[in-house]
């Protein structure tokens, strides 16, 4: 009978081992899937294009130049209205994005000599931009002032 346990002992221990290494297998396994399809996160900018340019135009929308809160309680409104999938996080960072008030400073400035397409395809980075923006100052014919200049570097720290 003695032996007969023993052997039963160390089926069972091996059988509990095998078991815990299919658990953790299949575990890691999951945990790699959902890693690989995890979503990153949106820009601002494609964030406000991803949820309000289904209704509206984005042009339409930038050329606004209104508060942070005001875009705020317009998107508030937006919410309540059917298919519009906005959370209040998102809805944030869209009216920060659009009530920026350096933001039509940069607009203003930029667009002159450039799309705002072209802007946002160039600038990686907020060093970048930077770097960029000084470059652009000191060219003959640029009308932006050190205080312009300073609201431009401020939106594009926000943005890039």
């Amino acid at each position: 009978m003695g032996i007969k346990r023993k052997v039963r002992k160390e089926r069972s221990n091996e059988m509990k081992k095998y078991c815990f290494l299919v658990g953790l297998s299949i575990f890691f396994l999951c945990f790699s899937v959902v890693t690989l399809f995890a979503e990153k996160p949106l820009s601002e900018e494609e964030l406000f294009v991803s949820k309000c340019t289904k209704c509206h135009d984005a042009a339409k929308a930038k050329k606004l130049h209104v508060s942070k809160q005001a875009f705020l309680d317009t998107i508030k409104k937006m919410q309540s209205k059917e298919g519009a999938n906005i959370a209040d996080k998102e809805a944030e960072t869209i009216a920060q994005l659009l009530g920026d008030p350096n933001r039509e400073v940069f607009e203003t400035k930029c667009s002159k000599c450039h799309s705002l397409e072209r802007v946002d395809q160039k600038h990686l980075t907020g060093e970048t931009a930077k770097k960029i923006l000084n470059t652009m100052c000191i060219k003959k014919g640029c009308d932006i002032s050190d205080e312009e200049r300073k609201q431009i570097e401020k939106y594009m720290e926000y943005l890039f």
